[in-house]
């Protein structure tokens, strides 16, 4: 197929390779084409010699079954060592689109008088779904007394079909008799308060929180990382910023962004209200930003700081979301400290770990 071309034209071109530079260029310039011949690449590949490791980047599934190409590599690797990685993601991602359609914002409506009972009931103590309290009623402390009849203290005894010895939480020993229709209804009742918490959790990791997490105060910065290193990831960046504006705006007070590279630039002299007019700007904002220079942190932060007004005694939440070390070796001071009460929460980009 053209893919397979292409790959064996690169890998024919070693002195373009060997800069990093020349490298991603090459692969930007790739065009999609044809089927996914895994076989044919992986027999061009295994005739490079002095090959150290194999790394497989797959975006749909090969023409050949798994057995068939692993086995093929298992042969033509026997006896070296090579190692073999391989990396999928899903084409259809946003991760490899840029979309600048106006923000499809999520208005969302809490209840003003939220009462904290609901939310302190939906945990497995108050639904009394621990172990301990669930074998509360058929649990007995042993017991040790004197029988004046007999003239001698009695202890009591553990009837071993019946009951069983079992630690407490407290660390005493207690005689407890598990029934079993007790059981299965414990378990089937646990089941549904596991699966309650697994749907919480999924919600929770996915969307803008997934990348932001759950934006907590009620007045929020974005810094946003601009710099060079982020030049190649501006698809990614874009859409992080999008879900954020999109689904968890509208229910702030007031919110901020700064972009920072060696310079820094700010949407808002202040902190504005979250109007969908407000959003859609602030979208624009971003798509017009410039890329470049390095990673000012200390100067986005002190900018981030002079958002705040000094008579709004509320907290602000500043979430940075940057793919590397910034500049300076420590950000912050004690004036800024002072001036401002500000949570701070650091959003590492997903492609940190990839050269730059």
């Amino acid at each position: 197929s053209t893919s397979i071309d292409n790959h064996q034209a690169g890998v024919g071109n070693k002195h373009g390779l060997s800069d990093l530079g020349e490298a991603r260029q090459w692969v930007q310039e790739l065009e999609p084409s044809g089927g996914c011949n895994l076989l044919r690449a992986m027999k061009h590949l295994l005739q490079v010699k002095e090959l150290n490791s194999l790394l497989i980047v797959l975006g749909s599934c090969p023409d050949q079954t798994s057995e068939i190409w692993v086995d093929y590599f298992e042969q033509c690797a026997l006896g070296k060592p090579l190692p073999l990685h391989t990396i999928a993601y899903d084409c259809s991602s946003y991760l490899t689109q840029v979309c600048e359609d106006p923000l499809r914002i999520i208005i969302i409506i809490f209840r003003s008088h939220f009462p904290i009972s609901i939310i302190r009931g939906g945990s497995v103590a108050a639904k009394k779904l621990s172990l301990y309290q669930v074998l509360a009623p058929n649990a007995f402390s042993p017991q040790e007394a004197f029988i004046p009849i007999l003239r001698k203290t009695v202890s009591s005894t553990l009837h071993q079909r019946a009951m069983m010895q079992f630690e407490w939480h407290d660390g005493s020993v207690k005689n407890v008799h598990v029934d079993p229709a007790l059981l299965y209804r414990y378990q089937k009742q646990l089941g549904q308060a596991v699966r309650t918490f697994e749907h919480r959790v999924d919600w929770l990791s996915t969307d803008s929180r997934k990348i932001w997490g759950t934006l907590c105060e009620k007045r929020v910065v974005l810094l946003v990382d601009i710099s060079v290193s982020n030049s190649m990831h501006i698809a990614h960046i874009q859409h992080a910023v999008r879900l954020i504006l999109e689904q968890q705006m509208t229910n702030k007070h007031r919110f901020n962004l700064i972009a920072f590279g060696s310079d820094v630039e700010q949407y808002q002299p202040q902190l504005v209200s979250p109007t969908p007019d407000h959003l859609q700007d602030a979208w624009r904002w971003v798509l017009g930003l410039q890329y470049g220079g390095s990673r000012n942190l200390m100067a986005a932060f002190k900018r981030a700081i002079e958002c705040e007004v000094p008579e709004v005694q509320e907290p602000c939440g500043v979430y940075l979301f940057t793919s590397g070390l910034p500049d300076q070796e420590k950000v912050g001071n004690s004036t800024s400290e002072e001036r401002a009460f500000c949570f701070i929460r650091a959003v590492v980009s997903p492609w940190d770990v990839l050269p730059t």
